[in-house]
């Protein structure tokens, strides 16, 4: 199915776009653009947003910000202590609720909930 160096290329293009967004670090996440991913994989910014539609059924933004809550997560996980707005601040949210929104959506718990979550399982072990 695979002819030529050009479609093998081609058909890696969202995981080259994939590891370059997770070897990112926070403050290259958060002013990470679509045009910027397609350029460093070399490709179209059209091409790249439809291609992450199709075969994985979820825009560059979505996957971009479901990386920085998965961050977050991490970030909570290690010090339950942060300040949320601090968190917000350091992954590149426009504002606290926002942050607040997506976590919540995403891990159904706001981060403070998920914060006190951590303490009591630390208090726990």
């Amino acid at each position: 199915m695979i002819i030529g160096n050009n479609s093998i290329k081609e058909d890696n293009i969202t995981e080259q776009a994939v590891k370059l967004i997770l070897s990112c670090n926070d403050e290259e996440l958060k002013r990470l653009r679509l045009r910027d991913v397609a350029k460093a994989v070399d490709t179209f910014a059209a091409l790249l947003y439809i291609k992450f539609i199709i075969e994985h059924k979820i825009t560059f933004n979505r996957l971009v910000e479901r990386e920085k809550i998965h961050r977050a997560i991490f970030y909570l996980d290690e010090n339950p202590g942060l300040k949320i707005e601090d968190l917000s601040k350091k992954l590149g949210f426009p504002a606290i609720p926002v942050f607040e929104e997506k976590f919540e959506k995403y891990l159904l718990v706001k981060p403070e909930r998920y914060k006190r979550l951590v303490m009591i399982r630390n208090s726990a072990s």
